[in-house]
């Protein structure tokens, strides 16, 4: 392991342990104002074009038309929506990320 990914894994443990009752209590607010899922999950591809699985807090609601298809973003993103996206609060899980090595 190389030094940097040693401080890595270092710094991103440390902000998740002192972190973590303000991670909890975001996705209890998430799960109460947008519903479930709280995590977002999209593939991505990573710095060497390899799939990795992006998790990200939820900041739309999952709502459907009357052809079960989700409607469109700007009608699906709420004011909290926007304030967790504007404070990047919906990013905080990211962390996560880099302890898994992404």
């Amino acid at each position: 392991m190389s030094a940097k990914r040693g401080l890595d894994l270092l710094e991103a443990g440390v902000l998740l342990l002192l972190l973590s009752p303000s991670l909890l209590t975001l996705a209890l607010m998430i799960r109460w104002r947008l519903g479930f899922p709280v995590w977002f999950r999209q593939m991505c591809p990573d710095l060497n074009r390899r799939p990795f699985e992006l998790v990200k807090y939820c900041s739309m609601l999952n709502d459907y038309d009357a052809n079960r298809e989700l409607l469109p973003s700007h009608l699906r993103l709420t004011s909290f929506g926007r304030w967790l996206r504007a404070t990047r609060l919906d990013e905080l899980h990211e962390l996560w990320n880099v302890l898994r090595g992404i």
